[in-house]
């Protein structure tokens, strides 16, 4: 029950009536004056008003029992809590706008970006051995985008970095560096050519110059890029100068049988021009005279047995192809127009 107050002493209909004229549907707000201070705890900042709302909110929600007129009735017998809703609410039903919201505009899909059309024209060009594919795919890679310097710099990368099969590489190579002059210009092509040189040798020194025998499963690398620098002097993408440099230094690192069959591979993949021409003969006579050094000294070391046998046999074949294209006229003539971006050759 609710003890009579000089502010407010009243019965329950008159109660009802006044928290009808409220038309606070079962909520009565405490709001404050402008003398309210929300981090204050004085009670004398709640006017009258207030505490009128608040006690009729209490009448309202208390149970019939406890709203009797009974002078003997103390606070101590009203229950200990009060229900936090109105029982007799209309309960709530959302709008049919709210529920087909989500449904009639829903989020964007997340959108997974597929692999580029030019990677795919990378890929197969460089796994055919049908040099008219590699150049019907280099013109597609070339087309699909457009190149800035900074891609053209990246795609010589890539062919360094993933020279699987130098055999495709080296020729695909050479088509994409056609179509880069057809389509997009002298200046792409040349930068182009210019990269692909310069990686390829600066990684191929750097596997020379990094040989670990207790990791064999990086020769894998040091044979392929060898092979890719061999390949790109056949399609007229190397000058012969800058594979001799790569000649001597192997030459300088070689300590293995397997090293040997290297150079046989570089040798007949580079062809017969790396051999002929102006001051071929200086460069056949210092190849053949370290050449025979270095092997003579792995294979002295090496057990006797089919590896053996496997690898003399290679280092006198390569002795011998070496004379034997030397001896021949140059029959090639080149048609890659040197670099605007390289240093002319002494």
């Amino acid at each position: 029950m609710i003890p009579e107050t000089s502010a407010f002493s009243a019965s329950r209909e008159e109660s009802l009536r006044v928290y009808e004229s409220l038309n606070d549907r079962g909520r009565v707000a405490s709001y404050s004056t402008s003398t309210d201070s929300p981090l204050s705890s004085n009670a004398t900042l709640v006017n009258d008003e207030d505490r009128l709302r608040a006690d009729v909110y209490k009448l309202f929600l208390s149970p019939p029992n406890q709203l009797s007129d009974d002078p003997t009735a103390t606070d101590t017998e009203r229950p200990t809590s009060q229900p936090a809703f109105n029982p007799s609410a209309a309960p709530f039903i959302p709008s049919q706008t709210i529920l087909y919201a989500t449904a009639t505009h829903p989020p964007p899909a997340l959108v997974l970006q597929d692999k580029p059309s030019w990677l795919s024209s990378f890929w197969e060009g460089t796994t055919t051995g049908i040099y008219a594919e590699q150049r019907l795919h280099a013109t597609r890679m070339v087309q699909a985008r457009k190149w800035t310097f900074v891609d053209i710099c990246s795609l010589a990368h890539r062919f360094s970095w993933q020279c699987a099969a130098p055999e495709t590489y080296g020729p695909f190579a050479r088509a994409v560096y056609d179509a880069l002059n057809n389509s997009c210009g002298t200046w792409d092509s040349s930068c182009f050519g210019f990269y692909l040189q310069k990686v390829a040798i600066d990684s191929l020194e750097f596997a020379w110059s990094n040989l670990d025998p207790m990791k064999a499963d990086e020769d894998d690398y040091t044979f392929r890029i060898s092979c890719f620098v061999a390949e790109l002097h056949a399609v007229d993408l190397l000058p012969k100068a800058r594979v001799h440099e790569c000649f001597e230094k192997i030459l300088h690192n070689m300590y293995s049988l397997e090293h040997i069959h290297v150079l046989l591979e570089m040798i007949v993949r580079g062809k017969e021009s790396l051999w002929q021409g102006p001051k071929s003969s200086q460069l056949v006579t210092g190849f053949t005279h370290l050449f025979t050094k270095r092997t003579d000294t792995i294979l002295r070391a090496a057990n006797v047995g089919p590896p053996t046998m496997v690898a003399t046999k290679e280092a006198s074949d390569i002795v011998q192809m070496i004379r034997d294209w030397h001896s021949q006229p140059s029959t090639v003539i080149s048609t890659t127009p040197m670099s605007m971006w390289a240093y002319p050759e002494a």
